[in-house]
């Protein structure tokens, strides 16, 4: 989630439609208000069908082929407004993650539980951000403007092909890692 909307999704857009920087931000705002419409409402609809898979897979496929589709069809602008938002749609599934470590966790540990994803999530970021640097300098032709680094479209792309795969990842992990508790905490007795 924080590959494109905080770091390069802005320069991508950029070089993709040669606008300016102010409209690239707008198109990747949406990825954030994606987040913030998709984030309650999956919450919701998990907790209403009583399961935490379907939804995780669903958001994995959601931010998948929207991902997919911005990086690589060709399309008009008014299009990828929507992609960044069914993008953020997508991207949302990561705040069920909290949901399942809660329900795959002992009232005794699910404070510290929660902790740890937390701490995965921030470290995720930590590590992931300079390993998406290398990959777009690795490819990169050396261009330089006022002391900036140009990068091409074939460039972002290579370095982006993270986050296809980290979807990737999730839908397997979603259906073959996770263990379906219908909502509900465990239970360990004493």
């Amino acid at each position: 989630m924080i590959i494109f909307p905080a770091l390069w999704g802005v320069s991508y857009l950029r070089s993709l439609y040669h606008i300016g920087t102010t409209e690239a931000a707008s198109m990747v705002e949406l990825i954030w208000l994606g987040v913030a419409v998709g984030s309650p409402l999956f919450a919701w609809w998990s907790q209403k069908i009583g399961r935490r898979m379907l939804p995780l897979s669903i958001s994995a496929v959601l931010g998948l082929v929207s991902i997919l589709l911005i990086l690589f069809v060709p399309m008009s602008i008014h299009t990828m407004y929507f992609l960044m938002l069914l993008f953020g749609l997508g991207a949302s599934g990561q705040s069920l993650a909290f949901a399942v470590v809660k329900d795959n966790n002992s009232e005794s540990t699910i404070g510290t539980a929660v902790g740890f994803n937390n701490l995965c999530t921030v470290f995720g970021g930590i590590f992931i951000l300079p390993l998406v640097g290398l990959l777009i300098k690795w490819g990169w032709n050396g261009r330089l403007l006022h002391g900036i680094p140009i990068y091409t479209l074939s460039e972002y792309r290579h370095a982006m092909l993270i986050i296809p795969a980290s979807l990737v990842l999730a839908f397997i992990m979603s259906q073959w890692c996770i263990r379906e508790t219908r909502c509900q905490p465990i239970r360990v007795e004493l």
